[in-house]
């Protein structure tokens, strides 16, 4: 998916061929040889770092958040009855992904740019990861509710990963 300069925020990309393979990278498109080491092992300009970070920011806050917690409503509804602690969703962030401000973008480091890329990354597949594994938990309960084999679920999250600094 091609980049517009409008898209990075105003500022000019270094190589618009880099910031593609980064914002797909950032959009989950793509998994590399070596993730560990993506960031590092391709000269990203700081502007497509912030430009990065800024749309996974807004990724997690505006699209995937949403998406989760009304595949949480669905579920906790009458048709699967899946008990969902919305809390435990959330509480164990690494970081309050909401209170990123563009402002701290702007400011940032590179190196923080780097660190805050590999955990927005991390997010999004353990969001994108949680969504598929509950809505294979509603088909499994809306085949056990139709057998009338169980009538209500618990739903446990999985474990996050992180990057540490």
């Amino acid at each position: 998916m091609p980049v517009s300069r409008s898209q990075s925020w105003g500022a000019a990309p270094s190589d618009p061929d880099l910031l593609n393979r980064l914002m797909g990278w950032v959009h989950l498109e793509f998994i590399p040889g070596d993730e560990s080491n993506f960031l590092d092992s391709q000269p990203f300009a700081a502007c497509d770092l912030r430009a990065a970070l800024k749309v996974a920011v807004w990724k997690i806050s505006f699209v995937q958040d949403p998406a989760l917690y009304d595949r949480i409503q669905l579920a906790r509804g009458p048709q699967f009855r899946v008990m969902v602690d919305i809390g435990k969703m959330y509480r164990t962030r690494p970081l309050e992904w909401e209170g990123v401000q563009p402002e701290d973008v702007d400011s940032a480091s590179v190196t923080d740019l780097k660190w805050y890329l590999y955990n927005a990354r991390r997010e999004l597949e353990w969001l994108k990861h949680e969504m598929d594994r509950l809505d294979l938990y509603m088909q499994n309960a809306a085949y056990l509710k139709a057998r009338n084999d169980r009538h209500s679920f618990t739903y446990s999250r999985s474990k996050r990963r992180t990057v540490s600094r």
